[in-house]
């Protein structure tokens, strides 16, 4: 059997073209079965996956309290000493025989509550220079007008191309709860 390049991909295996109605049928069949027998692979994968994450996460969770704890008991004898420790500041690393720990500064956060009255509180303040004004290219407006768009030059509106797609037909048991 020949490998043929079939768009970007290398395909390896050759499939019989529909004949007929009927062959296409029962190809979107065959296609059906074998995309929910997938979906039960990955439910039966899945649940194993479960199982075996649960089992450790159940295993870790008591070392997790203690690794809490010890953290918590460091960090309380840390800054009861920081002066000494960080040379009065310093120094931001301590370094010690099994290991070193350190402080570190979390960089300024802005939050904002309430938009529109923080940005009207600035316009009567006149404080403009904190309000930002930003000018972007309305997309579905362009594709609304394709001919007065398509004069401009450096704007290309293109095809988004054509997809084939099946779709087996397949019921859903409907939850009686």
């Amino acid at each position: 059997m020949v490998a043929k390049k079939l768009k970007g991909a290398l395909r390896t295996k050759q499939y019989q073209a529909a004949q007929n109605e009927q062959d296409a049928s029962d190809l979107i069949k065959t296609l059906g079965e074998k995309r929910r027998e997938i979906m039960r692979i990955e439910s039966l994968m899945n649940d194993e996956i479960a199982e075996i994450k649960l089992r450790f996460e159940e295993q870790a969770s008591p070392l997790l309290g203690e690794v809490g704890e010890i953290i918590d008991s460091v960090q309380a004898w840390a800054e009861v000493n920081r002066d000494d420790l960080t040379k009065d500041g310093k120094v931001k690393t301590v370094k010690l025989m099994s290991g070193e720990f350190n402080w570190r500064s979390r960089p300024p956060k802005v939050s904002l509550r309430g938009k529109p009255k923080i940005i009207q509180a600035l316009k009567d303040l006149g404080l403009i220079r904190f309000i930002r004004t930003t000018e972007d290219i309305d997309k579905d407006a362009l594709l609304k007008e394709k001919e007065a768009a398509n004069q401009i030059q450096g704007i290309t509106i293109s095809s988004a191309g054509e997809d084939f797609a099946i779709s087996p037909y397949e019921l859903q048991i409907e939850n009686q709860q």
